[in-house]
């Protein structure tokens, strides 16, 4: 994650142990929703691999962005890199909130990670927490360029591969 290293918070969440599909789908378009993404990985990138990994889980909070940002954005990383970067239907991406103070971002080490939703019933209150995205990929941790276009993180949509997670899960349990 890329933010201080004391910043973060710790402990365990209940997640919803139901497959409910309608859960995952219900939440993950919706731009103005907050999520949160948990990770072990670098809180800062560096050019010659000096940081040290954390030791605590930490935290950030995003909001998914639109495809023609999450396009616009893959575009540039090919244009500064010449790394072709894949943004397909089955992806996501995100980045800090709009008017955050700080830019937050996975790093290094945070990859295969929950991008996460809390979800309260309204019939009885109770909270657990939706996974909607897997981390993917990023570009240099929290970057952003010069004239202030701030680089989303990748992620895998959780409600397009489904499907899959429930037969592999049955068939290898």
């Amino acid at each position: 994650m890329n933010f201080p290293p004391d910043s973060g918070k710790t402990g365990f969440v209940q997640m919803c142990n139901k497959f409910r599909r309608w859960l995952v789908d219900r939440y993950v378009k919706e731009s103005r929703t907050r999520f949160i993404v948990t990770g072990f990985g670098k809180w800062t990138s560096s050019i010659n691999d000096t940081v040290p990994i954390p030791y605590r889980l930490k935290e950030a909070v995003q909001q998914i962005q639109s495809d023609a940002s999450c396009n616009e954005a893959v575009e540039r990383i090919e244009a500064i890199s010449g790394i072709r970067a894949l943004y397909t239907n089955q992806m996501i991406c995100v980045k800090s909130p709009d008017g955050s103070n700080t830019v937050s971002d996975t790093c290094q080490g945070d990859s295969g990670g929950p991008l996460m939703r809390q979800y309260k019933n309204p019939n009885t209150g109770e909270s657990c927490w939706i996974q909607v995205g897997i981390v993917s990929f990023g570009f240099r941790c929290a970057h952003v360029d010069e004239d202030g276009f701030v680089f989303p993180g990748f992620y895998t949509e959780v409600s397009k591969i489904q499907s899959w997670i429930e037969s592999t899960m049955i068939d290898n349990p």
